[in-house]
């Protein structure tokens, strides 16, 4: 899951010099939310099962279960997942209004960031 999660960082980059700040907020929060997914394995824990044969941490709970990789993690929002990367991959998603260009960049920083926290620094 490391390894979607470094290419969704990528991808993100790629888009904001695309001009596609949307996507860019979306890949952004797909690569925290993998992450932080990628780090709940390393733990031993597994994501429920919906449906027999399917498995996902559910996004209600990837956000609340990510603030236990956060301590220690220098940020001016105790929230940043929910509050920033969350509800700007909403906006970008389902918002008729885009998503901003400093708002975007954020986005990726706040990822990659947790990034590096989560995966220690081996994101290449």
């Amino acid at each position: 899951m490391i390894e979607k999660a470094r290419e969704n960082l990528r991808a993100a980059g790629c888009l904001i010099d695309e001009g596609c700040p949307n996507a860019a907020a979306s890949r952004a929060y797909y690569a925290a939310y993998q992450a932080c997914w990628w780090a709940l394995e390393k733990t031993g824990e597994e994501p429920p099962e919906p449906r027999p044969g399917e498995r996902w941490w559910p996004h209600k709970e990837i956000s609340g279960i990510s603030r236990r990789f956060l301590i220690g993690f220098e940020t001016d929002d105790e929230d940043d997942f929910d509050n920033i990367l969350l509800f700007r991959r909403i906006k970008a998603d389902y918002d008729p209004d885009p998503v901003l260009e400093y708002e975007v960049r954020e986005c990726v920083h706040i990822a990659g960031d947790l990034l590096e926290k989560i995966a220690g620094g081996d994101l290449e």
